[in-house]
């Protein structure tokens, strides 16, 4: 499906944005609402959509946050974040499953010792999964996804969320805060 229609079709030279976009631009596509958002003094920088989506089953509410990013930083046009969107969201146990399983994986094998076990019980991979909970998607043209992991009681770190960022490269980056 083309998004052209949705995301403000193509641009002339004289129609480019100004450098700070400050419009409500809102678009409504089959996926949800999202509204654009400039923010270019984020890190990474956010010009794009940002919204929700379903996400039901899991144990989640109903819906979950997403962010996906403008083709450029010029335009609107965000349809290769989008479809990268549809794509996830297509298999959503699957890609939850990955998730999880990347942010357990790292703390088994390399962060052990922040491995919470208040109550004596032989902590596992999947007892791991089972209490972390996907919070919020950022998908950014580059390549990069970024999933933030809420991991309640699992670690014994100062965030309560982590993040797990699956590079473009095919590299996996976590960033979370450990206590001093």
């Amino acid at each position: 499906m083309g998004l052209l229609g949705i995301f403000g079709g193509k641009k002339n030279k004289e129609d480019k944005p100004k450098d700070k976009p400050t419009d409500k631009t809102m678009i409504e596509t089959a996926l949800g609402r999202f509204y654009y958002v400039c923010t270019p003094n984020c890190t990474p920088p956010e010009i794009g959509y940002q919204g929700d989506v379903d996400w039901v089953g899991s144990g989640y509410e109903d819906k979950m946050g997403v962010y996906f990013d403008c083709d450029t930083p010029e335009s609107k046009e965000a349809t290769r974040c989008y479809e990268k969107l549809e794509r996830i969201l297509s298999d959503k146990q699957q890609t939850e499953y990955n998730v999880k399983s990347a942010v357990a994986e790292h703390f088994l094998s390399s962060k052990p010792h922040l491995i919470r076990n208040d109550d004596g019980v032989a902590v596992t991979k999947e007892s791991i999964i089972n209490d972390m909970r996907l919070n919020f998607i950022s998908i950014y043209r580059n390549g990069d996804i970024i999933y933030s992991v809420d991991q309640a009681f699992c670690f014994d770190i100062r965030s309560d969320d982590v993040d797990v960022i699956f590079k473009a490269d095919g590299g996996k980056e976590f960033r979370y805060n450990e206590y001093d």
